[in-house]
């Protein structure tokens, strides 16, 4: 079977529905949806006739799944050779900047305003209230709510690992964090 070929439909004769067994995984709800069609095609809808093509029409899908998940493996294989040829993996430690070490006092008076609501013009809102660390960084909202509970035009974009980012905002009008704050 020749990937990107179709499952041909399931095919009703003469109140008895037939199974053809040719498939690919990408056509497997294309296979569901005959399923259906040949079951509402039968002309005596027989429980024990309807149990077998139930039965059978099972085995194709699982199998029609395995076949599925093995092309996926090789395609995600693929894909990890091409990513790794372009990126870098993420460096396990902040860069050092030049003349302002890190310090464990540093980080955590950086912690500290992170989460200081009086930091912002309406004093209830801090950095963690759009960017939440312990829902991955962002807020989980398709547009993100400021102050007086507004609506803004963005979500808001997860600052994990944004030290590593090219740019600050969505639109890059920052150069890096220190611009950014």
């Amino acid at each position: 079977m020749q990937s990107g070929e179709r499952i041909p439909p399931l095919q009703a004769h003469g109140g008895n529905a037939v199974l053809l067994l040719s498939f690919t995984g990408q056509a497997i709800t294309s296979a569901k949806i005959n399923i259906l069609a040949a079951v509402s095609a039968m002309k005596n809808r027989n429980p024990s006739k309807i149990g077998r093509l139930g039965l059978a029409a099972g085995l194709v899908l699982s199998v029609a799944a395995a076949h599925a998940q093995k092309e996926q493996a090789i395609d995600d294989a693929a894909l990890m050779k091409q990513a790794q040829g372009i990126f870098a993996p993420i460096p396990t430690e902040p860069p050092e900047l030049e003349g302002n070490p890190l310090t464990p006092e540093k980080i955590e008076l950086g912690r500290m305003l992170w989460f200081e609501p009086r930091l912002s013009s309406s004093q209830i809102l801090s950095c963690n209230s759009c960017h939440n660390l312990a829902m991955g960084g962002d807020d989980n909202q398709e547009t993100s709510i400021g102050h007086g509970w507004q609506a803004g035009p963005r979500n808001s974009p997860t600052v994990f690992n944004a030290v590593f980012n090219a740019a600050q905002f969505m639109d890059g009008r920052a150069e890096d964090l220190k611009e950014q704050a």
